[in-house]
């Protein structure tokens, strides 16, 4: 009897260079893909236009597209993960759920109750780091606590990197599920349907979009130390936005840096460590999201 597993897409809203795909393919026979429009987090948005929405809208039309190319299809739902990751799963009979981390003290509260779901339905749940290079405690000081200061965090970061640390997840494409096979309804969700409109954006959304932005980037990158200073200049890389939602992989965002041998590429390679730094901090200082760092400044 055919395995098949389910991959749960947050903030990864792509197919290449993805941890969580590659190890759901390369384990077994057919996966999924989903991505829920989460209510609890949408019922919080105040503009109907929210040009966050647009932009993980637009990405996961390309996414959908994506699939249908190799013979298979995106699922979305809208509502609360929660119930519906577990129902999904029992709906497709697959034995495992998989993810990547996301280290947001909702998303954690949110994958502890999904993960108490499913295993109590005797399904299991594995998530894995995706989205950062290092993550919580990979980079600690000598007596195992965490940095706060970015200078020596980003000494032992670069002390600590390997090429293993930013090397390519291969998926096997063959292993998708087939789109004929998948439950009613597949594809994305019209934006109206979820409560919202599509709005105007001036960064093209998806992998495609962020491959654009990266190569134009790449062409100026040796400026960049000076350039993204002037905001009359091309002189940023234009894809904070694609790494926030995961629609291109921060490995290949240091696999360039590093195949460059100029200031600008190391100075940006340095703001990469600085998004890492920030995700720890994020991590073993839950308390950053409702408050400042630092007591005095609170």
């Amino acid at each position: 009897m055919a395995s098949g597993a389910l991959v749960w897409i947050r903030r990864d809203l792509r197919l290449e260079d993805h941890r969580a795909l590659s190890e759901a393919t390369a384990k077994h026979d057919r996966v999924a893909v989903a991505f829920v429009y989460d209510s609890v987090i949408l019922d919080q948005l105040v503009d109907r236009d929210d040009r966050r929405l647009t932009f993980i809208h637009q990405s996961l039309d390309e996414v959908a597209t994506n699939l249908r190319d190799r013979g298979s299809d995106l699922i979305t739902r809208v509502g609360d993960p929660v119930e519906i990751i577990p129902q999904l799963a029992k709906e497709l009979g697959v034995e495992h759920v998989y993810a990547n981390h996301d280290d947001d003290p909702y998303a954690l509260r949110r994958d502890e109750s999904v993960s108490k779901m499913l295993v109590a339905s005797q399904c299991g749940f594995t998530t894995f780091k995706d989205c950062v290079v290092f993550e919580r405690d990979e980079i600690v000081k000598d007596d195992g606590s965490p940095y706060r200061v970015y200078t020596p965090y980003s000494k032992a970061w670069k002390n600590a990197l390997r090429p293993a640390d930013y090397a390519e997840f291969h998926l096997d494409q063959s292993r998708f599920w087939p789109a004929d096979q998948l439950p009613k309804p597949r594809g994305n969700q019209d934006i109206k349907s979820i409560g919202f409109e599509s709005s105007d954006l001036i960064v093209e959304p998806g992998t495609s979009g962020a491959k654009k932005a990266l190569a134009g980037f790449e062409k100026v990158m040796p400026e960049y130390g000076k350039a993204r200073d002037f905001p009359d200049r091309h002189g940023t890389s234009m894809i904070s936005v694609h790494l926030r939602h995961g629609t291109i992989s921060v490995r290949e965002c240091v696999r360039l840096a590093l195949s460059q041998n100029n200031p600008g590429a190391t100075k940006w390679l340095n703001e990469l460590i600085w998004r890492d730094f920030y995700h720890m901090i994020l991590a073993q200082f839950p308390f950053v999201v409702d408050d400042s760092f630092r007591p005095e400044y609170r």
